[in-house]
């Protein structure tokens, strides 16, 4: 009797340790499981939709996961700051601040100015800083917008040669309708109208008419019209305005 009751005793210790056994290894399978599918879904997240804010469709990207970092081929670092989702960026032409709240950039670089574009973080679409070689900094959003200018230089010069002290001869431009109270603008059939009210300046450059807004605090709104294609944006300026633009 005691040599069964022994074995008894050792048969449901080894059931016991089975069973533990079986617990861990479940609980691993589970673990690594889980694991793998986090790591898939947080990768079609970040390559898809930015949770909830921006999409960003283009690749080409670098993500930063390190600081310093400086981006292969340019002359360009990013820092940590010591505010939270704020970024020290330097440049051969100078340095500014950003903030996004994500790991993702764009960078471009000519011997006029250098450009990085990140997810905004105040506005919904893609952030410009751009410094240019006399020192001068400004920040504009495309709003809203995913996708990155594919000509980013062309499009800044252009921005830096609105003629703000020459109205342009609205009357040349079909798709232009200006009223006593508004502008309408046809594009890609539909129409926009803006209020004069609202309006500050129009100006243009080469390949674009731009409609400039009454200054919003640090911002001034600016619709843009490019006259080649008709096709019609908004983007938000930060941190400079028309005295910018009266000054090159």
């Amino acid at each position: 009797m005691e040599e069964k009751e022994k074995e008894k005793e050792k048969n449901q210790s080894n059931d016991s340790l089975k069973n533990l056994l079986i617990i861990i290894g479940t609980m691993a399978v589970i673990y690594f499981a889980t694991f793998i599918l986090w790591n898939l879904y947080v990768e079609n997240l970040e390559n898809h939709y930015y949770y909830p804010y921006v999409k960003i469709k283009e690749t080409g990207y670098e993500r930063v996961k390190k600081m310093p970092f400086s981006p292969k081929g340019y002359n360009i670092t990013i820092e940590k700051s010591n505010i939270t989702n704020t970024y020290t960026v330097k440049t051969k032409f100078g340095s500014f601040n950003i903030q996004t709240f994500d790991d993702r950039f764009f960078f471009f670089e000519n011997s006029d100015m250098v450009v990085i574009s990140y997810p905004s973080y105040d506005f919904r679409g893609l952030e410009y800083s751009v410094i240019l070689k006399n020192g001068n900094i400004f920040k504009f959003v495309i709003v809203p917008n995913e996708e990155i200018v594919e000509d980013i230089f062309t499009f800044v010069e252009n921005l830096l040669r609105i003629r703000v002290l020459e109205v342009p001869e609205l009357a040349n431009y079909d798709y232009i309708k200006e009223s006593e109270d508004s502008y309408t603008i046809e594009s890609k059939r539909q129409e926009f109208t803006l209020s004069k009210n609202l309006i500050s300046t129009v100006g243009e450059s080469q390949d674009y008419i731009y409609f400039i807004s009454k200054k919003y605090g640090l911002f001034n709104k600016i619709y843009y019209l490019e006259k080649s294609t008709n096709n019609f944006g908004e983007l938000i300026m930060i941190s400079e305005s028309q005295e910018f633009w009266s000054n090159n």
